[in-house]
């Protein structure tokens, strides 16, 4: 495990602008053997927090939680309106208040298909968002205008000539007229954060 200043850790800690924790945040205690990926602060000093896990405090959260400044759950999130949801591999929170989120789904030690969701800032699903099912998409980005530039790994996908980078709209259909870059040409790729 992780520990700062030889205390253990099991989720994000807070420092102070002199280097030093702040005592004022209480970690939120995650599933043992199970951490968070990544996490964003919000405009209003909250943290949203993804992952694989699906309790916080023993408190049911998959994939997502969002906390309290001084480290506590906010309440008043929580995903849901996704079935089998497992846990979130990457998110963006867009500057309208929603959340897109790559999800894992199927149950625990499975083999687990992927996708990607839009949350309302309640953590409840955006209807209005339907991903294509043929966007197998494992990673996204979000590009200035809103879609999204998706990519996958997927060997089924990829052997069967599928493309290995797409654009996904606003409402989660494949743009047809972005022709991505299929499997023939398909060599190392990289992410430049």
């Amino acid at each position: 495990g992780t520990t700062v200043n030889g205390t253990a850790v099991s989720g994000p800690v807070r420092f102070g602008t002199d280097g030093t924790r702040d005592a004022n945040f209480v970690a939120p205690k995650f599933q043992a053997e199970v951490y968070p990926s990544d996490l964003a602060v919000l405009g209003d000093g909250k943290l949203l927090v993804w992952g694989n896990f699906d309790t916080v405090n023993t408190t049911p959260r998959a994939g997502m939680v969002r906390l309290n400044a001084d480290g506590s759950i906010d309440q008043s999130f929580a995903l849901s309106g996704v079935q089998n949801l497992y846990s979130v591999s990457n998110a963006s929170v867009l500057s309208d208040g929603h959340i897109l989120a790559g999800t894992r789904l199927g149950p625990y030690q499975s083999l687990l298909s992927g996708g990607i969701s839009r949350f309302n800032s309640d953590g409840t699903v955006d209807s209005s968002f339907t991903l294509d099912a043929n966007a197998n998409a494992s990673a996204f980005e979000v590009l200035p205008d809103g879609s999204l530039l998706t990519w996958s790994l997927s060997a089924p996908n990829l052997l069967n000539g599928g493309l290995f980078f797409k654009r996904i709209g606003t409402n989660g259909a494949i743009d047809n007229s972005f022709t991505g870059l299929g499997s023939a040409a398909f060599g190392h790729v990289y992410r430049d954060a």
